[in-house]
Parts: structure tokens; sequence; C-alpha cells
């Protein structure tokens, strides 16, 4: 299934999922821009409309240069960020790398930045949201101009954007 935000950014970003029968959730993000990507999860929950970003779980690709298959996915939380901030990597939190290593895969080529990545639908970790199939969630998608969302260059200024989707079962299709 795919899901397209980011319509009034520089670029769309794509976002296709597919789940797996051990409960596990597939994502792929795609955007037609050289620098690092990533998408997140919310609850969904009016009140943190005013900063989406607080609290909430984020898989974000960096490269280590343009167009290197060196990359790392970090799984991150948003906490208290403050404007321009960056959220913390899990594991800095008291969280764990959610990211199942065997998953991930990422490239940088023709004007276009990919990753792809696999986590369980529930992870045990306070530091990442449950995604269950039929409930509301948040998704929420950005990207920057700079190889890590860590570069103080790297700010998603206006490209991001959220969207509340509810994740199906797509291993019966």
């Amino acid at each position: 299934m795919t899901v397209v935000l980011c319509s009034k950014c520089e670029s769309l970003i794509n976002v296709i999922y597919e789940t797996k029968p051990n409960a596990e959730i597939c994502f792929s993000a795609e955007v037609q821009n050289i620098g690092w990507l990533g998408i997140g999860f919310n609850i969904l929950d009016n009140s943190k409309l005013p900063n989406i970003m607080d609290m909430a779980d984020f898989y974000i690709a960096n490269f280590q240069e343009t167009g290197s298959q060196l990359t790392v996915i970090d799984d991150a939380w948003g906490e208290q960020i403050p404007f321009g901030g960056v959220p913390s990597l899990d594991i800095t939190v008291g969280g764990q790398d959610n990211v199942i290593p065997s998953s991930f895969k990422s490239e940088q080529a023709n004007g276009f930045t990919r990753f792809s990545f696999c986590r369980k639908l529930a992870t045990g970790d306070a530091k990442d949201h449950d995604i269950v199939l039929g409930e509301d969630i948040f998704l929420l998608a950005a990207f920057g101009s700079s190889q890590s969302f860590q570069d103080p260059n790297g700010y998603h200024g206006g490209n991001k954007d959220f969207v509340s989707v509810s994740f199906v079962n797509t291993t019966s299709f």
C-alpha cells in the first residue's frame, strides 16, 4: 500500500508499506532529493498538533557521503524537541534500535534518495510506538539537503508532512 505525503514540499515523499506474517511491517520511502530521509509515527492525539514531532518514533536514513551505500538508519525518539532541533537516538534515551538489521537497504541515485526497513508491529520498546493494524496513527515524513539529519545545515524546513493512516494487513492481498 502506498501513502503520498508532502504535497506542499519541494518534492513528494512516497511511503510504501507491507505487513509480514511474522508480526513485522516493512516500509520503503522515496523522495526526489539527495540527502537524509525519514519517516515516523505518533499516536493520534490532536493535542500534539502544535509539535507533531514531540514523543514521535522516527526511522531516518543517513548517508556517509552522497551516493554512498554506506548508510545508517537511526531509530530515534522525539521528546521536547526545540524548533530546529533533532530527535535523539533511541539507544541514548533508554530505548533500543528496533530496525531488523537484514531488512535495511538504501540508495541515492538519479536525484532520488530511497530506503527501506522492517520492524516488529509491537517492539516492546518504550521509545517506539506500536503499530496496531486497523487503528489510526500519524505517519510523519521529512527530508533534508544534508546527508545526516544531525547536521546543523540539514534542517528539513518546510520539507515535512504528516497524515493520519490506518495500516492494514497486506498479507491477504
